[in-house]
């Protein structure tokens, strides 16, 4: 049916974003709406040293300079 065959686009394509975003070759953060950091792909781990899973659901401000977080936190909230 036509539904079953959106669903499988569907799978296919987040199975390609999913591979695109895990081995790019940058460091790549996803954030939510409030904040939190929703994705992190393994170029960020290589690169600061956080596994992703410890950054999934802290703030974004965690990787920003701490002389910097509370600007951060006015900036993303206006953005």
């Amino acid at each position: 049916s036509e539904r079953v065959r959106t669903e499988e686009q569907l799978s296919a394509s987040e199975a390609l974003f999913k591979s695109l975003f895990d081995q790019a070759p940058d460091g790549i953060v996803a954030v939510d709406q409030q904040g939190k950091i929703a994705r992190a792909n393994h170029q960020v781990q290589k690169m600061l040293g956080w596994s992703v899973g410890s950054l999934i659901g802290q703030p974004i401000e965690v990787l920003v300079p701490e002389r910097y977080r509370a600007l951060h936190v006015e900036q993303r909230k206006a953005y």
